[in-house]
């Protein structure tokens, strides 16, 4: 890699060590593809401080929905080095209406994925900073309201992480698992703000949301039409809950 005059005030090794900090946060976004190593190599080249490059059909949207993501970079003016800022996230579906949300690089860990999960209205688990700068965890998602900051982003609701316990809203929604390993992974995924497969207690198959607003599972089944909860249950717990015991 040519080492450019902008990069003087900092070894080649250093330079070099920086832009591979910015691979691996683009890498952990999940929007690294083919052609990342060639749009970062334009970008080092580039004459202009301020730099995008639009990354297509990278994550798989739900519903009919494509998905895009133009990734921002800056590079230092004192000294070359450069900066992943962030990424604005687009999901058009298929009537052609767009949405579209800026996440910050810095702004609670949120991939690509977990962006299109946002946009498609549900919510995810975010590392949060406090205005005195105490460190939180929140489940976040796109105000329902549709209110803007001032930037034109999308405001956030959020739930503090501490009054929703997902692994008891797995319990008492009686889904079924083949191990311990497969249960602690569906949690994660539904902290993600994933669409979850799951194993229902009368052992349909079906998908499974979380609501933190109402610290619970919005339950559906493989059509995602949306199901109550007796019609999840195994003929005796049907019985039981008709008895009026209590689940």
């Amino acid at each position: 890699m040519e080492q450019k005059k902008e990069n003087e005030k900092v070894t080649l090794q250093e330079f070099e060590k920086n832009v591979q900090f910015v691979k691996d946060q683009i890498k952990y976004k999940g929007l690294a593809d083919e052609n990342t190593d060639k749009e970062i190599e334009k970008i080092i080249n580039s004459t202009s401080a301020k730099n995008t490059y639009v990354v297509k059909d990278k994550v798989e949207a739900n519903f009919g929905n494509k998905a895009e993501f133009e990734l921002n970079f800056n590079r230092s003016e004192k000294d070359g080095r450069l900066f992943f800022n962030g990424f604005k996230a687009s999901l058009t579906n298929k009537d052609g209406e767009k949405k579209e949300q800026y996440i910050k690089n810095k702004f609670g860990g949120i991939t690509a994925k977990e962006a299109v999960n946002l946009l498609e209205g549900r919510s995810v688990l975010a590392k949060m900073k406090s205005k005195a700068g105490k460190d939180y965890e929140a489940f976040v998602s796109l105000n329902k309201k549709g209110e803007k900051t001032a930037s034109g982003n999308n405001k956030l609701d959020l739930v503090f992480a501490n009054r929703v316990n997902v692994n008891n809203t797995v319990v008492m929604s009686k889904l079924k698992f083949d191990n311990d390993k497969r249960k602690e992974q569906t949690i994660k995924s539904l902290e993600k703000g994933n669409i979850t497969n799951v194993t229902f207690d009368n052992g349909k198959k079906g998908m499974a949301v979380l609501n933190p607003y109402e610290n619970k599972l919005n339950l559906y089944d493989n059509k995602m039409q949306r199901l109550d909860f007796k019609e999840t249950l195994s003929q005796d717990n049907s019985l039981e809950k008709s008895k009026g015991v209590k689940l």
